[in-house]
């Protein structure tokens, strides 16, 4: 996005002013959702199987089980900001329910809301590394223990 570009609201929605400039820019989305602390970018994100998915910016809340949107992945998994399209367009659906749609790769996982407040909304709630993802372990087996009779 040009920077000279003026960047202005197309409306007002529960999340604070709402942008469609960033269609397809999540980087662009987060670097502007992250100096306004407020708002939301319509399709930000994309997913072959669900779509375009809005980013918001949220709430940070208090520990990694409450918050939600931008301003928690800022705080808490700052590890999936620099390459946040990739990682959510790889994963695969793993459980899709009528409020939310679970996605998950062998490193990463991700929940995506399908409303706010009963209103039909796809947006992204969290993204994170999971902890002792197979790309962590080591095949090292110093020091593991022997099966009986090896």
């Amino acid at each position: 996005m040009a920077e000279s570009m003026e960047v202005k609201p197309i409306g007002v929605g529960e999340f604070g002013e709402i942008y469609d400039q960033f269609k397809g820019d999540v980087q662009g989305a987060i670097a502007f959702l992250l100096n306004k602390k407020s708002g939301e970018a319509i399709g930000a994100l994309y997913h072959k199987e669900i779509g375009d998915i809005d980013l918001v910016w949220g709430e940070e809340g208090t520990g990694k089980s409450d918050g939600y949107g931008l301003a928690k992945l800022v705080k808490f998994h700052p590890e999936v900001l620099n390459d946040l399209q990739s990682i959510v367009g790889d994963m695969i659906i793993e459980v899709r329910t009528s409020q939310r749609i679970q996605l998950g790769s062998e490193r990463y996982h991700a929940t995506v809301r399908l409303t706010w407040n009963d209103i039909e909304k796809t947006w992204l709630l969290t993204a994170f590394e999971k902890k002792n993802s197979v790309s962590d372990n080591t095949t090292d087996t110093v020091g593991t223990p022997k099966e009986p009779g090896e």
